[in-house]
């Protein structure tokens, strides 16, 4: 008897994407514009979480953890000679030039006390690089240049 083995296939034509709403096929390629989008609050947590990660693989730490919500607390666990520690991340734009912990960073601490043995806060400033530093600051857009201002990591 002949043995049957799985197959996977797309359940859709072309990328496989479907658009939530209408439900037509979607190209990814066709919503290519020159049009500037400006970065979400999530886009730019999430690039923040990003920056600090990888300052943490680069001095030889092991990133285990991250997640990238604004409304959980910390953002990434990372392992250290095999201890855990945690970090809270925060991101400002510019004409802000350092993030604040959050008003509950004690909560916070309290609460990972029990896995993680000491826990950090790390700021992440970010501005458009073609911002003249007077009047309105400029939007930080996707896939434009932008300065970023990370100092390292604070201990809580």
């Amino acid at each position: 008897m002949a043995e049957h083995v799985a197959e996977f296939k797309p359940s859709a034509y072309g990328w496989g994407l479907i658009h939530a709403e209408t439900g037509e096929t979607i190209n990814p390629l066709e919503l290519v514009s020159e049009q500037k989008i400006e970065m979400s609050d999530w886009e730019l947590h999430d690039f923040a979480i990003q920056i600090v990660k990888d300052q943490l693989g680069k001095e030889g730490k092991k990133v285990f953890s991250k997640q990238s919500s604004l409304h959980i607390d910390p953002s990434i666990w990372f392992e250290e000679s095999d201890v855990p520690y945690w970090v809270v991340v925060r991101a400002v734009r510019y004409p802000a030039s350092e993030a604040k912990q959050p008003a509950n960073i004690q909560d916070i601490k309290a609460n990972c006390a029990q896995m993680g043995k000491a826990g950090y806060f790390a700021s992440v400033a970010v501005m458009n690089t073609d911002d003249p530093m007077v009047g309105k600051p400029l939007p930080l857009y996707r896939g434009n240049g932008i300065i970023v201002n990370y100092k390292g990591l604070e201990q809580v």
